[in-house]
């Protein structure tokens, strides 16, 4: 084979059988359900562009969200359909190929077919299918989008994968493959550390007699996993206002008439790795109690786009033992057990916390246990309540789980039974008045006497114990209060200082100001300028402290690597690490600016067209930013806060106000490309109603889809 990239491909995945593959059908004559009527479903885009979608049905609904995504961001919905039907290698290359690999390894479209027809009811689907109908119908209008032709139609059931994919996506899978293929291969997808913040105060802590909650997830703020904000309303219960995600057909969270709730990402002990005892002889055969017995060989087909437009075809091996998709690597053969991956009708679960009217119909939701690692706090008039609502299998407690588990006894293999919600730590209404929780340990959420007691729980279920600069200045900072005003409330939600005692990953930050410029002569003014900027330890825009600290923090990123939120002890790290981050730190402004004095606000930018603005915020701190350094030397922002919801429950309802990183749509032409950028930075939001009448007082068109 002579084509270069071809055989780097091949190289990569072990052999190949190539051929130049068909280019795929033309989208097929598609006929929308006959229980979706267009002309009963309107969009109404107010003043900001966001979608306010009123339907008879909740299947309706669904159609108008899939409509108003594609019509905002079509190429993301179809970025997240490519990569479950393993046709990511056609649009990306090579690398969308080994995300195809994953994705097929998973066997995430077997399990919905074998769950579809019982484990769903008729609403459920045909809710999905009115979100996948719209999709389709798009794609069929507008064909010059199309990323890949072979990804249509989209089916009900690619929606379902995309859930179940998604909570694998938002739970350790990247680290469960990390770990066991030993940094050999990438992870699954680009999620890096980031974080959420969760605030919830009870009406009695409050000045105007209203219960707050702060919705502050740390997400990507572009991608299949950025915020699309959205209003849906159906005669079926539904009126909800919150963020969904580009391809998911429900509010992920945000607030109705009666209840408002925030998810963070939970970090415990959510997936187990298996040391397999294979046959010294027989191929393929491995010990599991007193037998042998022989995993599944399969050949997953990838296409991958070369360059030129030619497409390879190629088949590479995949594994499966008992416990779950099985790799070899230079010590052994390992299989993975995932609890999220029995999870069958996440949306299902959503939809009825997004009906829900009072916390007990709420937590009826949540016992469906179909989300497999999101701390859930909640907010209604009378009600504040934090769950760690994650799954967590019956284990063996004879077992450490939290190391590599022998593979040859069914002792280890538990079955998809999990802990019940109430079995999880909970704590409703505390006496202090608050709850928060920023992905730190769930038995500090709280004052200490309102707190989870960790020898409540059994040791198997891993729960973490650590905790984060953002948990540590929350506590801080809700004790300061005997009571809140509701601009008290956004002064912490918008809070950009470090706590003193502040950590850098897994490390002891104060290390970093106690350097000494007589030892480390090159770095004397940077010693000097942190040690000046120590007293505030503020990330915003002025501060050139907060540039080094920024520059500095990514260099320990690069070092710690992907284990951030493991529940493992501070490092009391050698000073040499401080010295190095603070040398790239140096090197990095004096390259790209002359000067190591740089304030934030020069250094790290929001940007999007033609829209370039300066951005507060630092790692790890309740403004959060995560940022990547671009060719101009400037950082830009990957992650961090980009859809936040700030809500409160008076006797009239609520009243609520958000903002997004960017706007409503994706689209470049649009004028919500770039609308609510100005307010992102500066730490204002924008008003937002349930009322129909409300928004189009402001709205600037209503229409149907097609």
């Amino acid at each position: 084979m002579r084509n270069p990239e071809a055989l780097k491909i091949g190289l990569f995945l072990g052999y190949l059988f190539p051929f130049l593959t068909s280019s795929g059908q033309p989208l097929a004559a598609f006929k929308t359900p006959s229980f979706i009527r267009q002309d009963s479903i309107e969009i109404v885009r107010d003043r900001w562009g966001v979608p306010h979608i009123y339907a008879p049905t909740d299947a309706e609904v669904a159609y108008g969200l899939g409509w108003a995504q594609c019509e905002d961001d079509f190429k993301t919905v179809q970025e997240m359909l490519l990569i479950l039907k393993g046709l990511n290698g056609l649009y990306r290359g090579l690398e969308g190929a080994k995300t195809d690999y994953v994705v097929q390894l998973l066997r995430v479209k077997e399990w919905v077919a074998q769950n579809w027809n019982t484990a769903l009811p008729e609403s459920d689907k045909k809710f999905l299918e009115g979100f996948a109908a719209a999709i389709n119908r798009f794609a069929q209008l507008h064909p010059k989008e199309i990323l890949v032709k072979k990804a249509f139609p989209a089916k009900p059931t690619d929606v379902l994968e995309g859930f179940i994919l998604g909570m694998a996506f938002l739970s350790s899978l990247p680290e469960a493959f990390t770990r066991v293929l030993e940094n050999q291969a990438p992870p699954l997808s680009e999620i890096r550390p980031m974080g959420s913040n969760a605030i919830a105060v009870h009406r009695s802590k409050t000045v105007e007699d209203e219960t707050f909650i702060a919705i502050n997830s740390h997400q990507p703020l572009e991608g299949p996993f950025s915020w699309y904000e959205a209003h849906l309303v159906s005669r079926e219960g539904l009126n909800i206002l919150g963020g969904s995600f580009p391809g998911a057909c429900v509010i992920g969270h945000g607030a109705n008439e009666h209840v408002a709730w925030a998810h963070t990402i939970a970090y415990p002990d959510n997936y187990d790795i298996y040391r397999l005892h294979m046959h010294p002889r027989r191929r393929h055969w491995y010990r599991l109690d007193d037998g042998w017995k022989k995993l599944e060989v399969w050949s997953i087909p990838l296409t991958v786009k070369l360059k030129g437009g030619l497409r390879l075809k190629v088949w590479k091996k995949a594994y499966a033992s008992v416990h779950g998709p099985v790799f070899k690597n230079a010590s052994g053969w390992y299989a993975l057990r995932f609890p999220s991956l029995f999870c069958v009708n996440p949306p299902g679960q959503w939809l009825r916390m997004n009906k829900a009217r009072s916390w007990n119909e709420f937590k009826r939701a949540l016992e469906m246990q179909q989300l497999s690692s999101f701390n859930v706090v909640f907010a209604s008039r009378d009600t504040i309540a934090f769950v760690h609502n994650v799954l967590i299998p019956r284990r063996n407690p004879a077992y450490e789980w939290k190391k590599t588990l022998p593979g040859d006894t069914s002792a280890t293999l538990w079955n998809p039974v999990f802990l019940p919600v109430d079995s999880l730590p909970l704590v409703v209404n505390p006496r202090c008045g608050y709850l928060f929780n920023a992905n730190n340990s769930p038995f500090r959420v709280s004052d200490s006497a309102d707190n989870p007691r960790p020898e409540k729980f059994p040791a198997y279920a891993g729960f973490q114990t650590k905790h984060f600069n953002r948990s540590y200045r929350l506590e801080h900072l809700l004790k300061l209060y005997p009571k809140l005003t509701w601009d008290d409330f956004k002064r912490i939600k918008y809070d950009t200082e470090y706590p003193h005692d502040s950590l850098i990953f897994l490390a002891d930050a104060r290390k970093l100001f106690q350097l000494d410029p007589a030892k480390y002569p090159h770095l004397a003014d940077v010693i000097r300028l942190l040690k000046t900027w120590q007293w505030d330890r503020c990330g915003d825009t002025s501060s050139p402290g907060a540039s080094l600290f920024a520059l500095g923090y990514k260099r320990f990123l690069e070092k710690f690597g992907p284990y951030y939120f493991n529940d493992e002890p501070y490092r009391d790290v050698d000073e040499s690490w401080f010295v190095e981050s603070l040398e790239y730190a140096r090197d990095h402004l004096l390259r790209h600016f002359g000067t190591v004095e740089v304030p934030l606000g020069r250094l790290q930018r929001l940007r999007r067209g033609d829209r370039d603005l300066p951005l507060p915020g630092l790692p790890d701190m309740l403004v959060a930013a995560y940022c990547d350094p671009t060719p101009d030397g400037t950082l830009k922002p990957w992650a961090g806060d980009s859809y936040i919801m700030m809500a409160r429950f008076g006797p009239q309802g609520p009243s609520l106000e958000t903002v997004h990183a960017f706007g409503a749509s994706a689209r470049p032409e649009s004028p919500h490309y770039t609308d609510q950028m100005d307010l992102f930075a500066t730490f204002r939001l924008k008003p937002m109603t349930l009322r129909r009448t409300e928004v189009l007082k402001t709205a600037e068109r209503a229409y149907h889809p097609q």
